[in-house]
């Protein structure tokens, strides 16, 4: 979620027209991430078809809206492995091996000279700990920890680690979730 908006941020100091959108419910982490960053929370759409999208953080088909096939994919930013997604035409594409996509993002914000924002500075450093499980994942890599400082320093937090600690408590409550939700929680699903 805060890489499709950050990611919509980027494309439009680029004079583009684009918003972040969500295929799902927020889950309460992110919610978290909002409330601090002071953002909203992306449109719910489930249809793409007939429009000009990016990916943003996967590459896997499976993930998409059921009518990908027909939306145009202009671009993609994702930190996982490259999918089953197959264009007509050229498009940009920035696929890293880091512990997330807002590591990326931050570095596309810095080569384009374009202005982080205070809450664009929460929401990608909120992602950067999330995916790399505070620095703790082996996914890790320096470029994220780089990222998560200097985005620390813009979005004025002093205490990083106190930082982790709120994130990684609203990434853990379960309190009032179904055993289906518990078990369902960050599901991914790849046919095979």
């Amino acid at each position: 979620i805060c890489s499709a908006i950050v990611t919509a941020e980027l494309l439009k100091a680029r004079g583009l027209e684009a918003k972040g959108i969500r295929q799902g419910e927020i889950n309460r982490e992110t919610q978290h991430v909002l409330e601090v960053a002071g953002a909203d929370q992306p449109e719910l759409r489930t249809s793409v078809a007939g429009e000009n999208i990016w990916l943003v953080d996967y590459t896997d088909l499976a993930q998409a809206p059921d009518d990908i096939g027909e939306a145009e994919i202009l671009g993609i930013v994702d930190h996982h492995r490259l999918g089953d997604v197959m264009t007509v035409n050229p498009l940009e594409a920035w696929i890293w091996p880091v512990g997330c996509t807002c590591t990326i993002l931050f570095a596309l914000f810095k080569m384009e000279e374009t202005e982080i924002t205070k809450p664009l500075a929460i929401m990608m450093m909120s992602a950067i700990l999330s995916d790399t499980v505070g620095f703790a994942s082996p996914t890790c890599t320096q470029k994220d920890k780089d990222a998560v400082y200097a985005l620390a320093e813009i979005a004025g937090v002093d205490d990083v680690d106190t930082f982790i600690k709120d994130l990684l408590i609203a990434k853990t409550n379960i309190e009032g979730l179904s055993a289906a939700e518990l078990v369902e929680k960050d599901l991914k699903a790849y046919p095979f």
